[in-house]
């Protein structure tokens, strides 16, 4: 039975601190089915940046997570895609969830990059410069959903996956 302190407080109080290292925590309700019940910690818009994603991790391991989710937006920004996607790929060899973002399409295509914002462009062209072609077919080969038991993973909106819808 959980009470005010216990295990579950704990974790929460966890997630918390570590969320001004890894996005905001919320709390997900799934409807009635059979649902594997071991954590699964969601990470998603690294966007390069190896420090926030090792701290991401560490904070989901100290919380107990036993499988990942990565959801997208794995590129585009940080100093560190290649690094970041070994990191990525590793967990995908283990079992991991990982789901395409809009910033990964931008890499092949020009015209998706010269759609965004300055900035974002910038950040993709250097991005596709630092990217060997195993790094290349992760990125192309991502769905753009999953499924986990009765969730729908996706990097924007589960209506329409692949518009990028915010």
């Amino acid at each position: 039975m959980w009470r005010p302190g216990g295990p579950a407080h704990i974790v929460r109080a966890r997630l918390a601190r570590a969320a001004h290292l890894c996005g905001t925590v919320r709390r997900v309700t799934a409807r009635a089915g059979p649902i594997d019940m071991t954590k699964l910690a969601l990470l998603a818009d690294v966007h390069g940046n190896l420090e926030a994603l090792t701290a991401c991790l560490a904070a989901a391991g100290e919380a107990g997570a036993e499988c990942y989710a990565f959801l997208g937006d794995l590129v585009g920004y940080g100093a560190d895609p290649v690094a970041v996607l070994e990191i990525v790929e590793a967990h995908a060899r283990t079992g991991a969830i990982v789901v395409k973002g809009h910033h990964a399409p931008a890499i092949f295509d020009e015209a998706e990059a010269r759609s965004m914002n300055p900035a974002a462009e910038e950040s993709i062209a250097w991005t596709r410069a630092q990217l060997g072609e195993r790094h290349r077919a992760f990125l192309r080969g991502l769905p753009l959903s999953a499924r986990r038991d009765a969730a729908l993973l996706v990097h924007a909106s589960a209506e329409a996956p692949g518009r990028w819808i915010y």
